[in-house]
This record gives structure tokens, C-alpha cells and sequence, in this order.
């Protein structure tokens, strides 16, 4: 399933003639009829999917608004030219798009009871909110100089990013995503 960013800006009969052709289900929770200022039955707010026995309901909501919210605190800081104050939205995506991907690619009993179980949902997502909007200094992969002295945890991380990819697969990005607080947190970013 998916969900809309900025594909209106295609115009709505285009956006209608590209949900037609799609082999999987356009959801829109949150996206209004123009004319009518109310919910378009166009495209259907969740869909019901069934996943290893398991139902799973994908609810449309066509606008990150924590990822929003963090853009709006953090990016007109002037002080991030060397690290991110909370978890940038980027990671954050990553971290959930890996959900799904480990769930299809990676299927195994373990990873499905962990991932399809709808308390561990709920804190992935509280906890990521949070996380984004954290006042916590995370490192940022800018170099001013490749010094292995000065850059050791980004190095680090770079290498444990690269043999947790290679040997977990998908799985490895929420063990990257945590390994990159923990690394943050234990060696926080200093002021440029």
C-alpha cells in the first residue's frame, strides 16, 4: 500500500489515472474533495492486509506530521553544521520502512512475532516520534577532515552501518539506527 506526498501537484486526474495502474492500494485517510472540503471517496482511508495469519490494517495518513514538527524546531537551528539535534527524518524513515521489508524479505518466526505484534508497533512509533523530536545531539556524517582521530565515531559507524547490512540484510538498519543513538549518546557531537 502507499500513501500520497506530492503527487497531486500532477493534477488529480493524473493522480487518478496512475492509482489505476498500480498493483497495490492507494490509501488516503486524509485527503479532501476541493469542492466539497470533505473526505474524497476516491481512495480508501485503510486497507485490511493478512500477513503470516496475521491482520494488519494500513491506515492512509497522507502527511508525516512528527517528521513535520521536527522540520519546523530543528531546521532554522544555525547550530547543526556538525551534528542533528534528534533523529533526522531520513533515518526515521529508514527505521520504519525496514518493517516491512525484513517482514517480505527476511521472513522468519522470530522477526514476525517481533515486528507484526501491535504493542512493539505502538512503541516503534512512539518511540521513533519522540526520537525525532529529542534534544539530543546525533552525529552528522560531515567531514572537514578525513583524521580517523577526529572522525572516529562516524568511521565507526560507517563500518558497523556496512557489516550489519551485509550480515542481517534488512534487518540490519533498526540495529544501525539504534547503534547510531547509542554511539551519539556515548560519544556525543561537539560545537563546530
Amino acid at each position: 500500500a502507499m500513501t500520497f506526498h506530492w503527487e497531486f501537484t500532477l493534477g488529480s486526474e493524473r493522480v487518478q489515472e496512475i492509482v489505476e495502474n498500480l498493483p497495490f492500494a492507494a490509501l488516503g485517510q486524509n485527503i479532501f474533495d476541493a469542492e466539497w472540503d470533505e473526505p474524497t471517496d476516491l481512495f480508501p482511508p485503510y486497507k485490511m492486509f493478512e500477513r503470516g495469519g496475521t491482520k494488519i490494517a494500513v491506515i492512509g495518513q497522507a502527511f508525516p506530521y512528527i517528521s513535520a514538527y521536527r522540520l519546523a524546531k530543528f531546521n532554522i537551528s544555525n547550530e547543526q553544521s556538525q551534528f542533528f539535534i534528534g533523529l533526522p527524518t531520513p533515518a526515521n524513515a529508514l527505521l520504519i520502512m525496514s518493517l516491512p521489508l525484513i517482514v517480505d524479505y527476511q521472513n522468519s518466526d522470530s522477526y514476525n512475532a517481533l515486528i507484526l505484534n501491535p504493542f512493539f508497533l505502538v512503541v516503534v512509533t512512539l518511540l521513533s516520534s519522540f526520537l525525532l523530536n529529542a534534544p539530543v545531539k546525533l552525529i552528522a556524517l560531515k567531514f572537514k577532515t578525513w583524521n580517523f582521530s577526529e572522525n572516529a565515531s562516524k568511521y565507526i559507524l560507517i563500518i558497523f552501518s556496512l557489516v550489519g547490512l551485509i550480515l542481517f540484510k534488512f534487518a540490519g538498519i533498526p540495529l544501525i539506527i539504534i547503534f547510531y543513538i547509542i554511539i551519539s549518546l556515548v560519544n556525543p557531537p561537539k560545537n563546530a
